[in-house]
């Protein structure tokens, strides 16, 4: 910053003095051309000494990529940009999703959410079949959302969901290649923002894989992990959350926590075995950013029931509340409930 001003201090005492060399040759001029003539050669020359204002510098416009990275796959196969600050699951083991009577085994899992100028922008990625994708997109916890026209590639396919209401815009890609399936959910309480558009439309697939310079994409191997803390409390009563935050005597400027999509827990073959029926109630901290960080277990149920509703609480898609302009953190109780048909 200071470098900067320096620089511009010295090109304003260039220009002043140039300006005065440049008088001095129009009266020399006079002597010789017409007034038109020298006053013509003069602002011709003072006009390319300026700097052209309006316009960013290179640095300002690195500065404003900045605010966007690009991350991929280590292959190469898929990219796209996404905001700078954001945060990031990942797990490591073995997660079955059911859809129906249908089991998946998915693995290495990450979940990367950001939340700025009141744009929730999500990316998720699975290491499993291709048929997952399929297996989402049909999923009732989109039920809500209508189908758009599928956007077809060499080799693979991305079916996408979009809804639009009085309350938010919100638009959703399945695609799975390269032996990963990747959910992307961008929504707005402001319809399809720029933020929007950009993270949708820098989406990249090359089956063949792409070589990436150094400072052009972040693999998403390396990006920085934040961990997850779930709890069980089981054994305590389970009471109704009552809003701490600050009250306002304008409701106007209060927007509440929105749900874009709450998937459903799957039911286990062994707890569809032991007939187990019940509730599963847990405590869900929904983070200002779009982020789910802590998930505490207020009622449980066995047969591999409480890890369903792990994953689907941490796959909720949403738009954090807002206060006066800000998002705040916000602490919910949700219930899953389980019954055998």
């Amino acid at each position: 910053m200071l470098a900067c001003l320096i620089n511009d201090l010295a090109s304003g005492m260039y220009r002043l003095i140039l300006a005065r060399k440049l008088m001095q040759l129009k009266r020399h001029l006079d002597s010789y051309l017409q007034n038109e003539v020298a006053w013509i050669l003069i602002a011709l020359l003072t006009v390319s000494a300026l700097p052209i204002y309006g316009q960013k510098s290179n640095t300002d416009q690195e500065l404003a990529n900045e605010d966007w990275i690009r991350v991929a796959t280590d292959d190469g196969v898929f990219s796209v940009e996404m905001p700078s600050k954001f945060r990031m699951m990942h797990f490591d083991e073995t997660i079955d999703f059911y859809r129906e009577q249908s089991r998946y085994a998915l693995s290495d899992i990450r979940i990367l959410s950001s939340f700025e100028n009141d744009t929730l922008i999500r990316l998720e990625i699975y290491r499993g079949p291709a048929s997952v994708a399929r297996a989402f997109f049909d999923s009732s916890t989109y039920s809500r959302m209508r189908r758009g026209p599928q956007i077809k590639g060499t080799g693979y396919t991305i079916r996408q969901l979009r809804q639009v209401s009085t309350n938010f815009f919100s638009v959703a890609y399945f695609v799975a290649v390269g032996g990963r399936v990747f959910v992307l959910t961008a929504a707005s309480r402001n319809g399809e923002t720029p933020e929007i558009k950009r993270f949708l439309d820098s989406l990249d697939i090359n089956r063949s894989g792409k070589e990436f310079g150094p400072d052009e994409v972040r693999p998403i191997s390396k990006l920085p992990l934040t961990k997850v803390r779930i709890e069980i409390e089981a054994d305590e009563p389970i009471k109704p959350l009552k809003d701490a935050s600050p009250q306002t005597g304008d409701e106007t400027q209060r927007l509440p926590l929105r749900i874009i999509a709450q998937p459903r827990p799957g039911f286990t073959a062994e707890a569809r075995e032991l007939g187990v029926s019940g509730k599963i109630v847990v405590r869900v901290q929904f983070a200002k950013d779009g982020f789910v960080p802590e998930i505490r277990i207020r009622r449980a149920l066995p047969a591999g029931l409480i890890q369903q509703v792990l994953f689907a609480a941490l796959r909720m898609s949403f738009l954090p509340r807002v206060d006066n302009g800000n998002p705040i953190d916000v602490t919910r109780n949700v219930e899953y409930t389980f019954s055998i048909y």
